[in-house]
């Protein structure tokens, strides 16, 4: 390092690692290497798995040893550097954007071992379907070692942290071994700061944590500095990052409202958990935090809770917070530290209300609300009037509004009937879902561009019914169309998708679409494989349909734009009977009745067909009707002869008397 610009502290007898540093009113970051490159988004900022990995283990309990190969000659210390970069990466961190399923989830996870390229990895070790050179088995590599929770795929992303030769201004680097803290100031007043006796090093992962308190009110407060201790993927409690300032545990009737929640905050804001009931986070900032805004969480017991009359909790899996209130709260450039994070997390909840807040630049979701059928569900919670905004900057397979169910949802359990949570998605505006993925080893799309054609995932959508999520309704919301589409109804069925403005533009492609159908009568027509899940079909009506400039016939990221689309063949038990009705189409720059925006390269006249309402029963006098109330139809809804509304037809009036 350059003669006297880097500071040093004696962190010998410090308690815990020092993951945060703040000089004054300056955040000072972890030392990274690749540097951040402008937003951290693209190619730039990423190193690759090479074909020499071996990702470990998927089934495996638990943590277990996976090693990282690395491209050595991408290491580019400073001249000035007197250790060997690859060597002295031993205790750094690796951040890798991928654990089981490339770009989703993350994982930060020290470096426990370092390979210089003697060893090779076994050929069983390579997942086979991933691109590999033949020789790649047999090739010696320089290899990173990690403790790994489930696996990462070959050719994945990731970035280095606390890299001591990739120290830089405005960064720290903790030589844990050595108990030595190195700090470079970005400029006069950090370094005063740091020198002044202005140096913050958060110890504490949590500020105020509430037990059992019922009838509390936090306000008017700042929370900064604090440490964390999740590393990502299915950790902790939550089962994803849940580290908090502020923590509520079997609480009840307890508001935290109008604080700032500052970036030297490591992990979330507050986190929610054990029973608590009636609560409310409402009027908070949430601005650059290491994590997620809110979380609530649980599933935090995998055998049944014993009874507490003390808190008055029931014996059972009963851990879900319920009826808790998340409203008009300003969340911001989330995720610093962590990835796999949302605005608002529900993992799992019920009955709770997250309303009005707005939700940007986030790594990942902008509000979730998960189910894990058939242990707990995240069952009757109402997501309205938010506002969300480049959401999903770091990850794919992804959406603003992402609610999974995890399973059959025929099966849904813990109370509820088969094929209804009841969640609802009302009158939200969701805009600028980007979404970035890695295929090839060495590129990055973000929002479908930077990588060569095809590279390119593109799972991103507006509004992500996951997982087989069931009894969903989406309703009144304005949804600007990602890569692949408005709303995403995957593997569920029973939803009700009505009355929203969908708006495709350039790059967009399919408006409404749909994952795997499933049961036992639908086999997929091409490979025969009967699916394993059950088929309820949805609802699509009364939306607006409109695709916009750029958004050609033949256009689209992701191939010919589309009006409702699947992405396995089509079956029409996707929708319910006549569940594709009263809709409006409108395209600026093509003629929507006649170009084939359906399944089945059908159009709008051909999708139409054989989807007219049912035969009406006729009365013995020629009337129509479709519910008849009384044998002789002197009570029944008939259709009004000047449209398609309903109306009861009631039976004549008596004859008046003489």
């Amino acid at each position: 390092w350059p003669a006297g610009a880097v500071l040093a502290a004696d962190a010998r007898e410090w308690p815990v690692e020092i993951k945060g540093v703040r000089a004054g009113g300056a955040l000072l970051n972890r030392s990274r290497f690749p540097a951040l490159h402008g937003d951290g988004l693209d190619t730039p900022n990423w190193l690759f798995a090479q074909a020499w990995s071996v990702p470990g283990n998927a089934s495996a309990p638990g943590r277990h040893a996976a090693w990282i190969g690395i491209d050595d000659a991408k290491l580019r210390p400073p001249p000035t550097a007197r250790a060997d970069p690859l060597s002295a990466l031993l205790g750094a961190y690796t951040h890798v954007l991928g654990c089981g399923e490339a770009d989703v989830n993350s994982q930060l996870t020290k470096v426990v071992a370092v390979r210089n390229g003697s060893a090779t990895a076994p050929p069983s070790a390579l997942p086979s379907a991933l691109p590999v050179p033949p020789s790649a088995a047999a090739q010696d590599g320089p290899a990173l070692q990690v403790l790994f929770r489930n696996t990462f795929t070959v050719h994945q992303r990731f970035f280095l942290e606390n890299v001591g030769w990739a120290l830089s201004p405005g960064h720290f680097f903790h030589d844990e071994a050595a108990g030595v803290l190195y700090a470079w100031p970005a400029d006069a007043a950090q370094r005063a700061a740091l020198m002044g006796g202005e140096a913050v090093v958060p110890v504490l992962d949590r500020l105020v944590d509430l037990n059992g308190s019922s009838h509390v009110v936090v306000s008017n407060l700042t929370f900064a500095d604090t440490t964390y201790y999740a590393d990502g993927f299915w950790d902790g409690p939550a089962m994803q990052p849940s580290d908090a300032a502020v923590r509520l545990s079997y609480c009840h009737d307890v508001t935290v409202e109008a604080c700032n929640f500052l970036a030297s905050c490591g992990g979330h804001a507050v986190a929610v958990g054990n029973a608590s009931r009636d609560c409310a986070i409402v009027g908070n900032l949430v601005d650059g935090v290491g994590q997620g805004g809110v979380v609530l969480y649980g599933k935090d017991s995998a055998t049944p809770l014993p009874p507490n009359p003390k808190r008055g909790t029931a014996g059972g899996n009963n851990s879900q917070p319920r009826r808790v209130n998340v409203a008009h709260n300003v969340m911001q450039d989330l995720g610093r530290v962590l990835v796999h994070v949302a605005g608002v997390a529900l993992r799992s909840a019920s009955g709770c209300v997250v309303a009005h807040n707005r939700v940007q630049r986030c790594p990942r979701y902008g509000l979730q609300a998960d189910s894990f059928y058939t242990t707990q569900n995240s069952l009757d919670n109402v997501f309205e009037f938010n506002i969300l905004a480049d959401t999903n900057r770091l990850t794919t397979d992804t959406g603003a509004i992402e609610m999974l169910g995890s399973g059959n949802p025929g099966l849904c359990g813990n109370g509820s009937a088969g094929w209804f949570t009841n969640n609802t998605v009302r009158f939200n505006n969701i805009s600028h879902t980007v979404g970035s993925s890695s295929s090839d080893g060495s590129h990055v799309c973000v929002h479908g561009a930077g990588g060569p054609p095809g590279s390119c995932r593109g799972l991103v959508w507006g509004v992500y019914l996951d997982g087989g999520m069931s009894g969903a309704t989406v309703h009144g919301n304005v949804i600007g169309a990602t890569l692949h589409g408005a709303v995403f109804d995957n593997a569920g069925g029973n939803n009700s998708i009505t009355n929203n403005v969908f708006v495709g533009g350039a790059g967009s492609s399919v408006l409404m679409n749909f994952g795997t159908a499933g049961g036992p009568a639908n086999p997929d027509p091409v490979s025969g494989v009967v699916p394993s899940r059950d088929i309820a079909g949805s609802t699509v009506k009364r939306n607006i349909f409109y695709f916009g400039a750029g958004m050609g016939a033949d256009g689209g990221v992701a191939g010919r734009a589309a009006a409702v689309a699947s992405m396995v063949p089509w079956q029409d038990e996707e929708l319910k009977n006549n569940g594709s009705n009263f809709n409006l189409f409108f395209a600026e720059e093509f003629d929507a009745a006649a170009v084939p925006l359906f399944p089945g390269g059908r159009n709008l006249t051909s999708w139409r067909a054989g989807k007219a309402p049912p035969s009406l029963l006729r009365c013995a006098d020629g009337a129509r009707a479709s519910l008849v109330l009384s044998e002789d139809c002197s009570w029944a809804w008939e259709l009004r002869a000047d449209g398609d509304e309903a109306g009861v037809r009631l039976p004549p009036p008596p004859a008046p008397c003489t």
